[in-house]
């Protein structure tokens, strides 16, 4: 498996769906068309001891805010692409984006027999592929409970504080846990 040796190894970029396709230059943080919540930061580490942390946080936001698309880096290389509906491959990539791609080569690229095959990562996109159904988001963001609950004066910090309870009493975050609030820099 991974070895973490930096801080650095593994990171989430997050980047805005355009008109255009995918732009490397579309930061979520540049308010974009599309993506209407004001980010702060637009990449996060992945604590390889505690990484259900940022997945949780990636899968959250990608919920929230549908048009988000993300980069997981691995050595500052391409290691998943992904929106809340799927994982895409580096076709897939390169003939969505802009003039601006997004950097960094993709690492499935290793001859059979190989760890990081493209049929290791076909097999691994199907398996991903429609976990989230463009139904589950709209029932997912279509209550309003927050406003029966006084600690809260907006949908998403309700909704953060809910996912992050729920996986807590299943036993898969610790209580001391954070989901990563990107519309907020430290």
């Amino acid at each position: 498996m991974l070895v973490q040796e930096t801080r650095d190894e593994l990171k989430i970029q997050f980047y805005a769906r355009t008109r255009d396709g995918i732009d490397g230059l579309s930061l979520i943080t540049g308010k974009p068309e599309g993506v209407d919540t004001n980010f702060e930061v637009h990449e996060i580490d992945v604590d390889l001891n505690r990484p259900s942390e940022a997945i949780m946080t990636m899968l959250l936001w990608m919920m929230l805010e549908p048009n988000i698309f993300s980069v997981v880096k691995w050595r500052g290389d391409n290691f998943i692409y992904l929106d809340i509906h799927n994982l895409f491959n580096q076709d897939y990539v390169m003939a969505e984006s802009t003039e601006n791609a997004i950097s960094g080569s993709f690492v499935w690229t290793e001859p059979d027999g190989g760890t990081f095959t493209l049929s290791q990562y076909q097999s691994f996109m199907n398996r991903f592929k429609e976990i989230f159904e463009y139904g589950d988001i709209m029932h997912f963001l279509g209550f309003h409970n927050h406003e029966l609950d006084s600690r809260f004066d907006n949908i998403i910090d309700y909704i953060i504080n809910k996912i992050k309870n729920h996986f807590i009493i299943l036993g898969k975050l610790r209580p001391d846990s954070q989901i990563f609030d990107l519309r907020y820099s430290e």
